[in-house]
């Protein structure tokens, strides 16, 4: 027990800075996808409070005639059993002085759909009123300012805001849909003196369910109300309008913006779960292969398979652990929050919900930690099918083939010996070559889609009718990918770069014995490194502008012309770089080789 207990330990020592790469690799895969998988049920949640805390209606029904409803009308839809609460108010839509304007007569102590009082004071008087914040369509107003409504001129009080015109963009006409209010005021309805029809019945409607608004329950339970409205009281669609949620202005952009976050949070995940998948995949195969002739020893010993197949599966599972607890935890606070403000070019925001979401996060941590425990138990399993006296000895290396490169004789033979070593290198070990390429394939795919992202977050999207721009809102979201996909590249290429250098400590022992110097050595290995990574990245350009055209097709806005020239280089340019700076962080391993212990033969 004590040999195999001194095993265990002396694979995490060996490979320590492997466990931590992958720890690192498995924790920004993890915190990308539980964070942007968060953005849009951060957003949504903090609306739904809000609503809640408001009594935002859940239904209106506007009559179509100047007589307006009863207090007996009113009553009766108060005595059905799915409404909550339901009271009267006066809303009509007409031009004063040639601007498009909207009365209340309000209820201010009325519990549904509550104004909140910005600044100023409620009105005290008949000839006063409040008016609706300033947007980029309803003019600003100052407190004192007069407005002539009906023959009366009125004196503003207060600014306040309406839970239903949390848009910056206003409100549209209900008399002319083409046109955007300019004028919202509220004239208390205690004082009222102006002889106007009560239009609007406003319903909150019971929620035993729990149902949150933006959800296709909730829209239904809403309908279904509707219909034994229509049924038990003969409200009919011919006398009277129905307006639900759904037909709000505000509540209709911030549905369809999650929905749109939503889509792009959901395709870029997968990418960079299939990356680190790839990864882990590619560290538990060199890492079991490098240890054959332990495995080997620990066979001949007696030990059983299932013990040496829990050492290697304790080195995933701790690395899969240890960055899924670290990912959910900083993934579930961090990246909602930070994503949250990007709302504020689009809306008034409510306060951000203390309600976390977690689901993408989970699943996606789920699906990692089944992927670890299968490719581990894949790759040991692989191995102890081998008898203990081959598993003592070193893997026969691939068998050298000629490459097509060597056919073209007028490159071959102009190329230095160096680059014809590092060439023939690169080929030979094909199932090596195809896990640097498609690594580096997706991380850099990644880089690329967020800068194109970035650039076409310019655009202006129309969602059912109303432009809506996206620059801020998306903008931080696309930094996000970037920022993410680049801290990835850069582990992918480190943990590849670590992993080719432990598995060729004898080869460099050798170089360094017959007289290569440090720069020689480092070329020798890192050239290698370099050209299979450009590999890599040349094909990461078009997957990442594919990516990116799949994502402007689904969401109907922005095209691949969006993306401005020198993200191309950037992409390019940034990979090159990282290939770089980990090529530095890893010269330090290649020179703290020691020639003598490297090179004593396996027996």
């Amino acid at each position: 027990m004590k040999a195999y207990f001194h095993s265990l330990v002396k694979t995490f020592t060996n490979h320590f800075s492997r466990f931590l790469s992958l720890v690192l690799i498995i924790f920004v895969g993890i915190c990308f996808v539980t964070g942007a998988g968060g953005i849009s049920a951060k957003t949504l949640n903090s609306f739904n409070d809000f609503y809640d805390e408001q009594n935002v209606t859940d239904l209106i029904i506007k009559d179509k005639s100047s007589t307006g409803f009863t207090a007996d009308q009113e009553q009766d839809i108060k005595d059905l059993s799915f409404v909550k609460d339901c009271n009267l108010t006066t809303s009509i839509d007409l031009k004063i002085n040639d601007e498009e304007s909207r009365t209340y007569v309000y209820d201010f102590t009325s519990e549904i759909n509550k104004l909140t009082l910005l600044e100023g004071t409620y009105p005290t008087s008949t000839s006063e009123v409040v008016v609706e914040r300033s947007s980029s369509t309803i003019k600003s107003r100052k407190i004192g300012e007069t407005i002539t409504y009906s023959g009366m001129d009125f004196t503003i009080t207060g600014i306040v805001q309406n839970p239903l015109m949390l848009s910056k963009d206003g409100d549209t006409s209900q008399t002319d849909e083409d046109e955007s209010l300019s004028l919202v005021m509220y004239l208390d309805e205690e004082k009222n003196v102006l002889p106007l029809p009560k239009t609007d019945i406003n319903i909150l409607l019971k929620n035993e369910e729990g149902y949150t608004r933006f959800s296709s329950k909730y829209n239904d339970y809403v309908e279904e109300c509707k219909q034994t409205i229509i049924k038990k009281e003969g409200f009919d669609e011919e006398k009277v309008a129905y307006l639900s949620l759904e037909q709000n202005k505000t509540y209709e952009i911030v549905k369809n913006l999650a929905e749109k976050v939503d889509v792009i949070v959901a395709m870029f995940p997968v990418f960079f779960i299939l990356v680190v998948a790839l990864v882990v995949l590619t560290t538990m195969t060199r890492l079991v292969d490098e240890e054959r002739s332990q495995i080997g020893c620990l066979c001949s010993l007696g030990y059983s398979h299932f013990s040496i197949v829990f050492k290697y599966l304790l080195f995933a599972l701790l690395s899969c652990l240890i960055g899924i607890g670290a990912g959910l935890g900083l993934g579930i606070f961090l990246i909602p929050n930070l994503c949250y403000p990007a709302f504020g070019n689009v809306f008034f925001l409510p306060t951000i919900t203390t309600k976390l979401s977690y689901f993408m996060g989970v699943v996606s941590s789920i699906a990692m930690f089944i992927s670890v425990v299968l490719v581990t138990l894949f790759v040991t399993h692989k191995s102890l099918k081998e008898t203990p006296s081959a598993l003592l000895l070193p893997k026969a290396p691939a068998p050298g083939r000629k490459i097509l490169l060597e056919r073209i004789g007028f490159i071959w033979k102009h190329l230095s010996f160096k680059y014809k070593s590092s060439i023939r290198n690169i080929f030979r070990y094909r199932g090596r070559l195809w896990m640097v390429i498609l690594s580096v394939l997706g991380s850099t795919a990644l880089v690329m889609a967020g800068l194109g992202l970035f650039d076409a977050s310019d655009s202006i999207v129309s969602i059912n009718g109303i432009s809506v721009d996206l620059t801020s809102t998306l903008k931080p979201i696309a930094l996000m990918i970037v920022g993410f996909a680049m801290a990835l590249s850069v582990l992918v290429l480190f943990n590849l770069t670590d992993m080719n250098i432990s598995e060729r400590v004898r080869e460099i022992a050798t170089l360094e014995v017959l007289g290569y110097g440090d720069r020689e050595v480092y070329g020798y290995i890192f050239r290698e490194v370099f050209i299979s990574a450009s590999f890599g990245v040349a094909l990461g350009i078009p997957a990442g502008v594919g990516l990116l055209a799949f994502v402007f097709i689904y969401l109907k806005f922005g095209s691949l012309s969006d993306i401005n020239w020198y993200s191309y280089l950037l992409t390019i340019g940034l990979s090159f770089i990282f290939i770089v700076i980990v090529d530095l962080l890893l010269m330090k391993k290649i020179k703290s080789i020691d020639m003598k212990e490297s090179l004593k033969s396996i027996e």
